[in-house]
C-alpha cells in the first residue's frame, strides 16, 4: 500500500487526505504497509556513529515541535499545523514518521483540550446526580473533547483557551527522533498554565537524575512525587521507551511509582530513551475513540505532556531533542 492511499479512519472532526511522501525520501520499513517491526534487542547501548545520527534526528524532531507550538494560534487548524510539519520534514530530506505508523494518517499527533468545554468540577457534580443513568453518561463520555494523546490533525479551528499537545516524530539516516510538548492558545486559565508548567517540570526533574548506574525506577518516583505535590496525577497507560533504528524499543520507561522497574534495572552510558509523562488535572481513567487512535479522559479533565529523547552519560544525561 502506498502511504498516500491509507484509508482515513472516521474521526469526530473532518480530516484531509494523507499527504504523499516523495519517493526520494528514505522510508522506514512500515511506510507502505503500516506494519511496524519491533526490535528484539533490549537495553541497547548505541555506538558513536548511531549516537551522531540520533542527535540529528532529535534536532529535527525538536525543530518540528517548536514550529508546531509557535504556530498554534486562534482559528488555525491542527491540519494546518500538520502540513507545516510535513513540509518541514520533507525540506530536510526526512520522513514524517507518523505517516502510516500502525496506519496513522498524519505527520504529527495533535491532541487539543478544548477551553470552551464543560468545567471539570461541574462535570463531577453532573456525574454525581446522573450516576444511575449509565447510558446517558456513556454518551457524554464518548463526546469528551479533552484529549490525552494520539489525536489526528483535523479541520477544527483552535480557540482561545485551548491547550494542545503535539507529538513529533521523524525518521532520518535510518534512525528515529521523538519529542512532545504542550502549549496554550491565546489566554488560558491559571490552572491550565500550572498544569503545563508542572508537566514540563516533571520531565526535567526526571532527566536531572539520569546517569550511568541510576535506577530506572527513579524516573517514575520523581515524576509522581512532583505531580502529586502540585495536585495532578500521572496517567499510567503510556510509557517512555528506548529508541533507535525502531521507534519503540524495550524496555519501556514507566512514569508512575511504584512501578515495575527492579533495583537491578539500571541505566548504562550510551543508552538512548524517551521520558514522556502525561499529567491529568483529574482522573487518570481513559478511553479511545472509534478512530482507534484518539485517547481521551473519561471525566473531561485536561492533560499536558512533555517529552524528550535523552542519551545517558557517565554523570548526567544529554537531551537530544532540545530546541530552546
Amino acid at each position: 500500500m502506498n502511504c498516500a492511499d491509507i484509508p482515513l479512519r472516521k474521526c469526530k472532526y473532518e480530516t484531509t487526505p494523507v499527504q504523499r511522501v516523495p519517493e526520494y525520501i528514505n522510508f522506514p520499513s512500515y511506510a507502505k504497509t503500516g506494519i511496524v517491526e519491533h526490535s528484539g534487542s533490549t537495553y541497547e547501548i548505541k555506538d558513536g556513529a548511531t549516537i551522531n545520527k540520533m542527535k540529528k534526528a532529535g534536532k529535527l524532531a525538536a525543530q518540528c515541535l517548536k514550529l508546531c507550538l509557535e504556530n498554534s494560534k486562534e482559528n488555525t487548524t491542527t491540519d494546518d499545523i500538520d502540513k507545516m510539519a510535513f513540509d518541514f520534514y520533507i525540506k530536510n530530506n526526512a520522513y514524517p514518521a507518523g505517516i502510516n505508523f500502525h496506519g496513522f494518517p498524519k505527520t504529527v499527533c495533535a491532541s487539543p483540550n478544548e477551553g470552551s468545554a464543560i468545567d471539570f468540577f461541574f462535570f463531577m457534580y453532573y456525574l454525581s446526580i446522573r450516576l444511575l443513568y449509565e447510558s446517558r453518561m456513556m454518551l457524554y463520555i464518548q463526546n469528551c473533547d479533552e484529549l490525552v494523546c494520539h489525536g489526528i490533525p483535523n479541520l477544527r479551528k483552535l480557540k482561545k483557551g485551548d491547550i494542545i499537545t503535539y507529538d513529533c516524530t521523524v525518521f532520518v539516516d535510518g534512525v528515529f527522533g521523538d519529542c512532545a510538548g504542550t502549549t496554550g492558545v491565546g489566554e488560558i486559565s491559571e490552572k491550565h498554565k500550572k498544569l503545563i508548567n508542572v508537566s514540563k517540570e516533571c520531565l526535567y526533574k526526571a532527566i536531572s537524575v539520569c546517569r550511568d548506574g541510576q535506577k530506572f525506577s527513579e524516573i517514575g518516583k520523581i515524576i509522581t512525587e512532583h505531580a502529586e505535590k502540585n495536585g495532578f496525577k500521572v496517567i499510567r497507560d503510556f510509557c517512555g521507551h528506548f529508541i533507535g533504528k525502531n521507534m519503540h524499543m524495550f524496555p519501556l520507561i514507566e512514569h508512575h511509582y511504584p512501578n515495575g522497574h527492579g533495583d537491578n534495572d539500571r541505566m548504562k552510558k550510551g543508552q538512548i530513551f524517551t521520558i514522556e509523562p502525561i499529567l491529568s488535572e483529574g482522573s487518570v481513567n481513559i478511553h479511545t475513540w472509534k478512530d482507534q487512535w484518539t485517547v481521551c479522559t473519561n471525566d473531561n479533565s485536561f492533560c499536558s505532556q512533555w517529552e524528550h529523547t535523552i542519551l545517558v552519560l557517565e554523570n548526567s544525561a544529554e537531551i537530544l531533542t532540545d530546541c530552546e
